[in-house]
């Protein structure tokens, strides 16, 4: 299992959380997304109105799929874990792969 930092997941765009005895970095949304090559755009409703994967464009119902089934990703910093929370649905078992190597990527190819 791969560890990390709070600084290495900072430096990629992390967020810091505390409370408590609890302290994470969390990774928004927008960053993992454009680490794993998604790139939506959206109509003022909210819903994605084009959307591409690694610069293909992707269905719209793919784009939701793979968005909505990420809970939350972030850093355990006491453990140097990556937690990803998932949602189940047909890209689940994938994505979190996808998100972990390219953190990995992200991160080991800066240093």
């Amino acid at each position: 299992m791969t560890t990390y930092t709070a600084d290495q997941i900072t430096r990629i765009g992390g967020q810091e959380w505390r409370r408590g005895d609890q302290h994470r970095i969390y990774i928004n949304p927008d960053v993992w997304k454009a680490l794993i090559g998604l790139n939506t755009t959206h109509y003022k409703t909210g819903n994605i109105n084009s959307a591409t994967l690694d610069g293909e464009p992707i269905s719209h119902s793919r784009a939701y799929d793979i968005v909505s089934c990420i809970d939350s990703v972030y850093l355990d910093v006491a453990t140097g874990e990556l937690r990803i929370m998932i949602r189940r649905n047909r890209y689940s078992d994938q994505v979190p792969g996808w998100i972990r190597a390219a953190i990995a990527d992200q991160v080991f190819g800066q240093e």
